[in-house]
């Protein structure tokens, strides 16, 4: 009798962009019926700062990890206790001891027994080692350890990286395997600066990396990322660290340190018309960085950073009654007919991820469209300022939400292979 082809990964990690990562890598081989959970830690939470910050399409914060599990096309749930029979489907259990107390891995553990296969990643300078059981019995699952790409993606696994005898023996039949393909060939040589700290990008929060990579494969570029953190070296004038690179990105992110170097990164980047995209916070600080190069506004700020800022560029949202919003989850966007936006969704109805409590100041949106910057998408709701772009610039645009989040591999976001394509066009212009 076949054993199940259930599994619970167990990969013990305190970096919250790598934790289910390799749940994800496996949960592709059982194809478009498996079912992905994760159980929430209760002993400690992830150290770094910004790791609870991947919202779902209902709206809840989770852990970054929980990106890798969306991006597998899986169906994902999630449950307070273990089943209390066997699935009905392969399921793939995602688990991080790091956050568990002992007593819940040796729970689940049991509940493992004669129902799932137990596996074990264990990180190391090489990569992830994956096994069949516990390291020590030496069983691996997986022939080689997998690796992160520059975008911090592992590679889609295929038949010949899986020990055939151990496949076999957790029901897992090589001819079955989903064989999803790996990157393309790549032309040509694109230089991209993402405004933060690299570690970050690849162990905290993923997704910004990731999509630019979706969107390198799609338009077969070799993409080099140069992710430089804020500086004070770099707060006034970003001139030398964008002269020789073809695009600018400014992510989002709790972490306000990074606002005054994004707003003078975005100034610089205008200045000499640089394909640069803004997501979520970005958007605010080119918009603010236009503000104050462009419409005159030279004391303008973000309310969140800079209350006693004369002029905010960015206010609190509040609702119907006044009362502080959180606009949160997935949500739909009206967007502006004839607009490069417009283009780029390909329609005038879509949907983005959104995280945010700050908007546009309303009346600002007539001040910034007079000198040049429209704003061309809303939450079809309420009317709140959801994207931003300069038309007489090759790619001026920002994002309100997160569009990082809903990108998959071989199906990058639209707006962030916009972003690529116009890089690859400043590129060839030059050439």
């Amino acid at each position: 009798m076949t054993r199940p082809r259930s599994l619970v990964v167990a990969h013990e990690t305190d970096r919250a962009g790598i934790d289910c990562s390799v749940a994800a890598a496996l949960s592709e081989l059982l194809g478009n019926d498996a079912v992905l959970c994760r159980i929430s830690g209760t002993r400690r939470a992830f150290p770094a700062p910004g790791s609870v910050e991947h919202v779902v399409a209902e709206g809840p914060l989770q852990p970054n990890g929980v990106y890798w599990l969306e991006r597998s096309g899986c169906a994902m749930t999630s449950f307070e206790r273990l089943y209390d029979r066997d699935p009905p489907n392969p399921v793939v259990v995602s688990i991080n001891p790091f956050l568990l107390e002992a007593e819940a891995v040796a729970e689940i553990r049991s509940w493992a027994t004669g129902r799932a296969n137990w596996v074990t990643v264990e990180t190391t300078k090489a990569g992830h080692e994956v096994f069949l059981g516990d390291p020590q019995g030496g069983r691996r699952l997986v022939r080689q350890p997998l690796r992160r790409d520059d975008f911090g993606r592992l590679a889609p696994l295929a038949p010949g990286d899986l020990i055939p005898e151990v496949a076999e023996a957790i029901g897992i039949p090589l001819s079955e395997l989903c064989t999803s393909p790996r990157r393309i060939s790549a032309e040509g040589d694109l230089r991209v600066i993402v405004v933060g700290a690299q570690g970050h990008l690849l162990d905290v929060y993923p997704a910004v990396l990731a999509s630019l990579g979706d969107a390198a494969d799609q338009l077969g570029l070799e993409l080099r990322i140069h992710c430089l953190p804020p500086d004070e070296r770099i707060l006034t004038d970003w001139s030398e660290e964008l002269k020789e690179v073809d695009g600018l990105v400014l992510p989002g992110g709790s972490d306000m340190s990074q606002v005054k170097a994004q707003i003078a990164a975005a100034t610089s980047a205008f200045h000499i018309d640089l394909p640069t995209l803004g997501l979520c916070l970005g958007m605010q600080t080119m918009t603010t960085a236009f503000l104050r190069r462009v419409a005159g506004a030279s004391d303008a700020d973000l309310e969140e950073t800079t209350p006693a800022s004369p002029i905010h560029s960015f206010i609190r949202l509040r609702d119907a009654k006044g009362e502080p919003a959180h606009y949160l989850g997935e949500r739909a966007i009206a967007v502006q007919p004839g607009t490069c936006l417009s283009t780029l969704y390909g329609g005038l109805h879509v949907v983005e991820r959104l995280n945010h409590r700050y908007h546009l100041a309303p009346e600002l949106a007539p001040i910034l469209g007079k000198h040049g910057l429209l704003v061309t998408a809303r939450t079809a709701d309420t009317g709140v300022a959801q994207g931003i772009e300069a038309p007489g610039h090759r790619f001026f645009i920002g994002i309100q939400g997160h569009p990082e989040l809903r990108s998959r591999r071989g199906k990058p976001h639209p707006v962030v292979l916009g972003f690529l394509s116009a890089a690859a066009r400043k590129t060839k212009a030059l050439a």
